[in-house]
């Protein structure tokens, strides 16, 4: 498990959002060279606080797959009329990243890792 920061023009092109940061927890599974669950939170924009009880309510921010071409699923995704949040982004650990919406406009996110794995 390692907690880490999220900040920066690659981050807030990623999200879409001006000035995003996030708190990251990255979880790894053993035996594995990658991270596989990331579960993080906005410091800025500051959300609005949930109703009370509101243990029911649906809050998935997105989901992320690895693939091996980031660009060229951004490429083919587009021209089917995939809306993306941004160009692909290549981030400081030198892996690719792109977040698209699907129909129902939850964001999913695609990453293509660098030799070393991915590291979020």
């Amino acid at each position: 498990v390692a907690n880490r920061i999220g900040e920066g023009p690659q981050v807030s092109k990623e999200v879409g959002l001006e000035n995003a940061k996030l708190k990251n927890v990255l979880a790894k599974c053993p035996n594995s060279k990658d991270w596989n669950l990331q579960i993080f939170q906005y410091e800025n924009p500051v959300g609005k606080p949930l109703p009370k009880h509101s243990f029911t309510a649906f809050m998935l921010h997105h989901i992320s797959f690895i693939t091996k071409d980031v660009q060229k699923l951004y490429d083919e995704f587009s021209k089917e009329g995939v809306e993306f949040v941004s160009k692909p982004v290549i981030m400081p650990w030198g892996g690719k990243i792109v977040m698209g919406k699907d129909p129902d406009r939850n964001l999913i996110e695609f990453i293509e890792a660098s030799d070393e794995g991915v590291k979020l």
